[in-house]
């Protein structure tokens, strides 16, 4: 499976604190991503995800509603064995 990837213009679902927010990726920045709605927030690229966090603040980002619940998954289980 190859890595998420995204280019401007693409339409994205960007969740935080539990809210769901349609975007489109507007630019690309060394430590971030600039979202029309949201400006710029941190980014990493995963398989079919992207996460990124800003002090306690945890972002998700996903091009489909259904990736999100696995994306959680992933990313709880990536943080755990990254960990030990």
């Amino acid at each position: 499976m190859a890595k998420f990837k995204l280019k401007q213009g693409d339409d994205v679902i960007v969740y935080f604190d539990h809210y769901e927010v349609p975007t489109k990726v507007k630019g690309f920045y060394c430590y971030g991503i600039y979202l029309e709605q949201c400006g710029v927030v941190p980014f990493t690229a995963y398989k079919f995800y992207g996460s990124g966090y800003e002090q306690i603040q945890r972002f998700i980002i996903v091009k489909k509603k259904w990736h999100y619940k696995l994306a959680v998954i992933a990313e709880w289980i990536r943080l755990n064995l990254t960990n030990k």
